[in-house]
């Protein structure tokens, strides 16, 4: 595919929309056909070429979400405009607005929580291109790394989006005789790319961010994962003063880390043979050519699918009314 190329191999490009243009290609090229023309050794002395490139990639524009205290505060005026009573008592409201159990009543921004302010994407390529009259070559290798914009609080294996790449390419042009040219391409890519185990792709992850509540988790303290819940029985707090805790959690932000843990770990290798052989005919009629062409083109992908569960910790609050003990749910267990 046109976006496995590196761009510095590319000589020019060319757009074919009309259908006399396009209609060597078929069927296929029903919607247009864009034609990559790659760069070819000229004659000369030998040009090494090298490009560094260093981008900053940040996410362009969030939606800005409402607070703990906001988001109760609008959801008791919901419940009033419908003539219903309020959901979240003033006191879940207060612990809101002080912030002085982060806790069990803690006000999250999960976009900043969850996604990297910013990230690092490398491109580096070297070539080198020249001949005489009897050869001409344009030799490339380059490499593209990008980092994933997702954090990944410790986990022993990549799910953030990484993506890595390495491009070949070398085209030869050898004059065999004055009237005979062989051109000879190989080209290829490997890659390797990770992503989290969501269901939904990346798609998954940002809506998990956006239907999550700011109060359903305080996220990762001291390594455990914490997770809030709602009228719990044996929590002191609710069988003396049930108006005192949180009326619903809602969904987890992080189902990609706690409850559905896991990568995909993805490899590709793409290989490209060109022979090209252009006789020409000069001698029957001048300007007449034969070129024939043969091409090899092979392609192998695996997944590995990793897998890991991970312990959550609901706090519970104690008989003094101010310490915080955790009953864990589910164990975390290493990779597979």
């Amino acid at each position: 595919e046109m976006w496995d190329i590196d761009p510095n191999e590319i000589e020019s490009i060319t757009v074919l929309k009309d259908a006399s243009a396009t209609a060597v290609f078929g069927v296929r090229g029903a919607n247009g056909v864009i034609l990559i023309t790659t760069k070819r050794g000229a004659e000369g002395k030998a040009r090494i070429t090298a490009n560094a490139t260093f981008s900053a990639m940040t996410p362009t524009k969030m939606v800005e979400l409402a607070n703990s205290y906001e988001y109760a505060n609008f959801y008791n005026q919901m419940r009033a405009n419908d003539g219903q009573s309020a959901t979240f008592s003033d006191y879940v409201i207060q612990k809101f607005a002080d912030g002085t159990d982060p806790i069990r009543f803690p006000s999250m921004n999960w976009a900043d929580y969850i996604m990297k302010d910013v990230t690092l994407q490398q491109q580096h390529n070297v070539n080198i291109s020249g001949g005489n009259k009897k050869v001409k070559y344009f030799i490339s290798a380059g490499m593209f790394t990008q980092d994933g914009l997702f954090k990944q609080f410790g986990a022993a294996y990549d799910f953030g989006y990484q993506y890595q790449r390495f491009n070949y390419r070398a085209n030869i042009d050898l004059n065999v005789t004055n009237t005979t040219q062989l051109s000879v391409n190989v080209s290829g890519k490997v890659d390797d790319k990770s992503s989290p185990v969501t269901g939904q792709g990346s798609s998954g992850m940002i809506k998990a961010i956006y239907q999550a509540t700011p109060f359903v988790s305080p996220g990762i303290v001291d390594g455990r994962y914490i997770v809030n819940s709602a009228a719990t029985t044996d929590n002191l707090n609710f069988e003396q003063n049930p108006q005192n805790i949180l009326p619903f959690v809602g969904s987890s932000p992080m189902t990609y880390y706690a409850y559905q843990p896991g990568a995909y770990q993805d490899n590709a290798n793409k290989l490209s043979f060109d022979l090209i052989l252009d006789q020409k005919l000069d001698f029957i009629t001048k300007g007449l050519s034969a070129k024939v062409k043969g091409s090899y083109n092979s392609s192998f992908a695996s997944r590995r699918t990793i897998r890991a569960e991970v312990a959550n910790y609901t706090p519970i609050l104690q008989a003094d009314g101010q310490s915080i003990l955790y009953r864990k749910n589910g164990d975390t267990t290493p990779p597979t």
